[in-house]
């Protein structure tokens, strides 16, 4: 038989299995008391990922003589995002220990914060506090949704789309997945690693091959409890091909003659300073090309080049050629100059026949075979008194084929600049002849000069395009053939430059579409 008092209650049983329960007192031993006490006194789950769930056990250990009963066990602060399974018995026996099964599941990026409360039959209490931190990455990912410009099918477009972890852990960007991918597509190496404050982007590209509107979605998964996934939508528009093909029949070995035709009204005179300080810049690309230039400045009513030269060429040394230029462009213009405000009437008056033939002022400057280059500079509209297609009319009499000849301007873009007009006249015959127009509101005009004399000559290794191509669509062709090799696209010049010059007499063609079409 087993005897035995606790909290004066005789427990007696023929075995542990079956007691029975007397009461009565103990007569031979004095009232005791229990002694529990929790190990640790606190319990610190440090950081967890949010939406895990962690386990820690807490002891109650009872070190006291006598049996313990635990009456009460709960939270302060109700379970929260804490909780405690529930032992099998609450009673412990002196120098028993209890373990108890306390987890934490974190919901937010949060410090936690509860206690729990153990009470015991002997009136003995204790506030264990219980503490944690939720911590995750979160992603931030902007724009939320993507909307591309219309642009010309064949394009290829992209968007910078970032994620930003505002989380207080490292993120992981595991996975991009497309629902519905159409024209678009998305570069980006996975898995990419995010620190917390810190950002990562990639592009997102829309290469429609024809005229549609397309929409799609592109899913970013994480490994983050917060923002596992992220979906964002896409759509863009493309419309018709509007691609640009300038062709060419290859000349080598063809003069260049170039008659810049200027005017000096006295509005004009900072734009000749700057004028004269490109005069050097002209002079580097031309010998850059290597053909056989020669160049004119006229200013005045009658068409001719002033000075004892009236022609610069590369026979000269470069002093030479600089002092003549200056001499053509500052020489006093007549008086009450008609032509001052007349670019293309000057240069018409320049190249007249009796100026060109034997024994006129600019005799020597029109050479047989040679590409014909006219160039206006001016601060305003061309008010050359008859339609351009009379000008032009003559300018293609003295040239063998009409492609040797282009007309260029310094002046007044569409649009205008600086309070700069339009130089409405002298844009309509560079249009009509694939010229350039470069705005004389421009810094550096001596840029402008390096731009337009390169596409004024036939040179033999450059195609020089008339704007700017995406140049994901450019492709070039000789003789009908698709070059693949053998060739390179210079931003600078904004040109095609061969390893080995096409031969005379070959079909080259650019095709492309202009970069501004490619950017809605």
């Amino acid at each position: 038989m087993l005897v035995g008092f606790v909290f004066g209650v005789l427990f007696c049983a023929q075995s542990r299995d079956e007691p029975i329960i007397g009461v009565g007192e103990d007569p031979g031993e004095e009232e005791c008391f229990g002694m529990l006490f929790p190990e640790p006194g606190d319990l610190d789950f440090g950081q967890v990922d949010v939406g895990e769930t962690v386990e820690a056990q807490l002891l109650l250990m009872n070190e006291g003589g006598c049996l313990t009963q635990i009456v009460e066990l709960d939270w302060i602060d109700g379970t929260g995002f804490f909780d405690v399974e529930p032992p099998e018995s609450l009673l412990l026996a002196s120098g028993e220990v209890l373990p108890l099964t306390v987890t934490f599941t974190p919901q937010d990026l949060e410090t936690y914060e509860n206690f729990l409360w153990v009470e015991t039959s002997r009136g003995e209490a204790w506030e264990i506090p219980v503490f944690g931190e939720g911590v995750a990455g979160q992603a931030e990912v902007t724009p939320g949704s993507l909307s591309f410009d219309t642009v010309a099918a064949g394009c290829e477009v992209a968007e910078t789309v970032t994620v930003t972890n505002t989380g207080n852990a490292p993120l992981v960007l595991e996975e991009l997945a497309w629902s519905d991918e159409g024209p678009f597509l998305a570069e980006a190496e996975t898995p990419m690693s995010i620190d917390p404050g810190e950002s990562a982007s990639f592009e997102v590209i829309f290469a429609p091959e024809e005229a549609a509107v397309s929409s799609g979605s592109l899913t970013l998964r994480f490994d983050s409890g917060l923002t596992p996934e992220v979906d964002l939508s896409i759509d863009g528009e493309a419309v018709d091909d509007l691609t640009v093909e300038l062709s060419r029949t290859w000349r080598t070995g063809v003069p260049a003659d170039l008659l810049l035709a200027v005017s000096t009204t006295e509005s004009m005179t900072p734009h000749l300073e700057d004028l004269d300080d490109g005069f050097d810049a002209m002079l580097d690309a031309l010998d850059e090309t290597g053909v056989d230039w020669q160049v004119s400045v006229v200013t005045q009513d009658s068409g001719c080049a002033l000075g004892t030269t009236a022609v610069v060429h590369p026979g000269l040394s470069r002093g030479l050629q600089e002092a003549a230029l200056r001499t053509m462009l500052w020489s006093p213009s007549e008086s009450g100059s008609e032509d001052a405000r007349r670019p293309l009437a000057l240069a018409k008056a320049a190249l007249s026949a009796e100026n060109i033939g034997a024994a006129g002022c600019n005799e020597g400057f029109r050479r047989s075979g040679a590409t014909l280059g006219i160039i206006g500079v001016i601060n305003g509209p061309d008010q050359s008194p008859d339609p351009v297609s009379d000008y032009l009319a003559r300018f293609e009499y003295l040239v063998e084929a009409p492609e040797l000849l282009t007309v260029h301007g310094v002046g007044g873009p569409d649009g205008g600049c600086n309070g700069v007009p339009y130089s409405a006249l002298l844009g309509e015959a560079i249009a009509e002849t694939g010229g350039t127009l470069y705005p004389i509101c421009a810094a550096d005009l001596g840029l402008g000069l390096d731009w337009i004399v390169r596409r004024a000559v036939a040179d033999p290794t450059r195609l020089y395009l008339p704007e700017v191509p995406d140049v994901g669509t450019l492709e070039v062709w000789q003789n009908d053939v698709l070059l693949t090799e053998g060739w390179s696209w210079s931003e600078a010049l904004n040109a095609v430059v061969f390893e080995t010059p096409p031969q005379n007499g070959d079909e080259v063609v650019a095709r492309y579409i202009p970069a501004e079409a490619c950017e809605g």
